[in-house]
């Protein structure tokens, strides 16, 4: 009972909701009431069917184990789940067994039996129950040697860097800082709340919001814990922008859901890296949107925290129309960017969508006028579907979008961010990128969520932590593809344009391994899911399968041995500038090692001529959560699309009768390719992976 609630309380302590400490407590110990409750009430049947029976049952020893059970069994472990009740199967059983020998022999009564006992056979049980003992012991110590190793797991996967010394200064040059001077200030209601520097004395006063409109079922602990409700949400940021004069760009950024206090201030290494690069940086705090244990009845919180961007929005085209005041004249709310992490991130495109839609889906006649322009997107390791505005998917179209994610997301699980990318049109002239990183996680795209993806207490040492990169590292990943992004949509620079365009290069070195799926709003699908193509033999209408068993990716599923033919009538239009890019995964997930998928695309124009030109398919990245998953044959992994081009110019053929280009799929490839969108490109940059 000590360790159940010891583990209980360790857990707990994570849980705790800033501002709001006494009414957590108060809440969070009902958990073990309840669970001694139902240990008590089991025990209590269990003795009353033994006295039956003429026999006689422990109460207090049953109603102790199994109310430990029940505690620890109910407390969760997020990604460590099947862990999680490896370590509760130990300790239900080797820790009453060390019990009742460290009973046993502390007990004069116990040491007296065992000498009457041994003359008549108790010196077998005696011996049998020491050793039990002493196994329980040695695997208890066992379990917690486990529990403080921090894994094993391949090192982060590296890809070769392009030669000589340029590369690398490139890539440290997208990460460093930039030229302008960094000047921070907060603006907030300047009244107490869940988060610190807000309150008295804030530099620049704003008013509260009322999102009743929102949020429902709003509990008195909360209004209590932190002095507001939902008609008077805060308007809370912490800001960085250069300090010399000038009108820059606004970004936005939108932290995710923890009882991390001040979350937002855990995105600081994206606002002053953008403030020094000529942005205007704010993360918004949102953190009165993560209650926690106080309020898992609240309604709307997801549908809020969108709903708070656009407020933060229309505060900031005030502004930008003062004639003074510290942001009067400093902020272009005519080019924004919204760059949101976790629940954040899935928050800016649903931002971004209903900014450009004017009215709120779930109340048509509830108009949307921020006076702002969102032209870039950015979600890092985004949720989807938590909120759908009308029951509807998000959709952007005419909108940058960038997603970016690790393979080892032990939170989200799955790259969720694809699914948005699947169903963001860009329009003429811009781009989508997915992005999946080798070994990053998703707590440490945030500096102040740690190293642990949603685990809390004994169950982080269920986690594998030797695998991923360092924080440091994964943040300047996220700094160097955030800041090329938004320079290509937002300000239409374009000297780090390679990170985000290019699948084969990672803003590191060494170079950390990357999927990349790229599409340019000025392409035209012309093979794939969407379009008709093969034979139902041989190319299978699906989705891309995803950890969580669901996914919404239009694929299909070209089986092996079989060939992909593009309709012929789409050919027609092919130019010496054009390029083919296509976006494949493997469908063999098992395969982890280093060996690519070797495909092949085949074409031929009208006077018979035929080229042939070898596709490389990268494998899918290892994502080991767990380490118990170490000592599995198989790491869990999910397929990810990678964009491959071509540049038909480069086939020798003559393109004005192109007749026929084809994916060739080896037979080796023993479950298949799953292939997305087919594109034609007629723009000169290449935007993919060359073959």
């Amino acid at each position: 009972m000590l360790v159940a609630i010891a583990l209980w309380a360790w857990r707990a302590a994570g849980r705790v909701v800033p501002g709001g400490e006494l009414a957590t407590w108060q809440v969070m110990a009902l958990e073990p009431a309840l669970a001694y409750g139902v240990g008590a009430g089991a025990a209590t049947l269990i003795c009353v069917v033994a006295a039956l029976l003429r026999r006689r049952a422990p109460w207090l020893g049953i109603t102790t184990w199994l109310g430990s059970a029940v505690l620890l069994a109910t407390m969760g472990a997020a990604a460590a789940t099947r862990g999680w009740w490896a370590l509760v199967a130990v300790l239900l059983v080797c820790v009453p067994l060390l019990g009742g020998l460290l009973g046993a022999a502390f007990s004069r009564r116990g040491r007296t039996r065992g000498r009457v006992e041994s003359t008549a056979g108790g010196e077998r049980i005696g011996r049998f129950g020491l050793l039990a003992g002493i196994a329980a012991a040695v695997v208890l110590l066992l379990t917690a040697a486990f529990l403080v190793w921090p894994g094993a797991g391949p090192a982060p996967a590296t890809s070769p860097s392009p030669a000589g010394s340029n590369a690398d200064g490139s890539a440290q040059a997208a990460v460093a800082r930039g030229p302008h001077e960094v000047r921070t200030l907060r603006y907030g209601t300047g009244r107490p709340g869940p988060s610190a520097g807000y309150g008295p004395g804030v530099p620049v006063v704003t008013q509260p919001v009322d999102a009743s409109a929102v949020i429902t079922g709003w509990p008195p602990e909360m209004t209590q814990a932190w002095g507001f409700d939902p008609s008077a949400v805060p308007l809370n940021g912490t800001v960085w922008m250069p300090a010399e004069a000038g009108r820059f760009p606004l970004v936005l950024l939108v932290h995710g859901s923890s009882t991390v206090p001040d979350s937002e201030a855990g995105l600081a290494y994206l606002g002053e890296h953008l403030a020094s690069r000529g942005y205007v940086a704010a993360a918004i705090d949102e953190n009165f949107l993560n209650p926690g244990v106080l309020g898992p009845a609240v309604g709307g919180l997801d549908a809020a925290r969108s709903w708070l961007v656009l407020a933060h929005l229309r505060q900031w085209s005030a502004w930008a129309g003062q004639t003074n005041g510290p942001f009067a004249g400093r902020v272009d709310v005519e080019r924004v960017g919204l760059v949101g992490h976790s629940r954040g991130g899935e928050a800016v495109a649903t931002a971004a969508a209903l900014n450009a839609a004017g009215t709120w889906p779930d109340d048509p006649a509830a108009a949307i006028d921020t006076g702002a322009t969102v032209r870039t997107v950015v979600a890092i390791a985004p949720s989807d579907g938590l909120y759908q505005p009308a029951g509807q998917p998000v959709r952007l179209r005419g909108i940058d979008y960038l997603t970016l994610a690790g393979s080892y997301d032990a939170d989200v699980m799955t790259f969720a961010g694809a699914r948005q990318f699947a169903r963001t049109e860009p329009g003429p002239g811009r781009r989508k990128t997915a992005v999946l990183l080798d070994a990053a996680n998703h707590s440490q795209f945030n500096t102040r969520w740690g190293r642990y993806d949603g685990a809390l207490g004994a169950a982080r040492g269920v986690l594998a932590t030797a695998p991923l990169l360092e924080p440091e590292q994964q943040q300047a990943l996220a700094t160097a593809y955030v800041g090329a992004f938004l320079d290509l949509g937002v300000q239409g620079r374009d000297a780090n344009a390679r990170y985000v365009e290019e699948a084969d290069v990672a803003p590191w070195s060494p170079r950390v391994a990357v999927r990349h799926q790229v599409a340019r709003g000025d392409g035209t699908d012309i093979a794939g899911p969407g379009v008709a193509s093969g034979t139902p033999a041989t190319a299978q209408r699906t989705v891309l399968p995803s950890r969580t068993g669901s996914g919404d990716v239009p694929v299909l599923n070209v089986a092996a041995g079989a060939r992909l033919e593009v309709p012929r009538e789409r050919l027609t239009t092919v130019t010496e500038a054009a390029r083919l890019t296509l976006d494949l995964a493997t469908a063999n997930t098992a395969n982890t090692a280093t060996r690519d998928e070797q495909l092949t695309l085949e074409a031929a124009d009208a006077s018979g001529r035929t080229a042939r030109v070898p596709l490389r398919l990268p494998p899918p990245l290892p994502g080991q959560f767990t380490k118990l998953a170490a000592f599995l044959p198989v790491p869990a992994t999910e397929p990810t699309l990678s964009t491959v081009s071509v540049r038909l110019s480069d086939l020798g053929l003559d393109l004005a009768t192109l007749r026929r280009a084809t994916l060739v799929v080896p037979p080796e490839a023993t479950d298949g390719v799953y292939v997305g969108p087919v594109r034609l490109i007629t723009a000169d940059r290449d935007t993919s992976r060359r073959p």
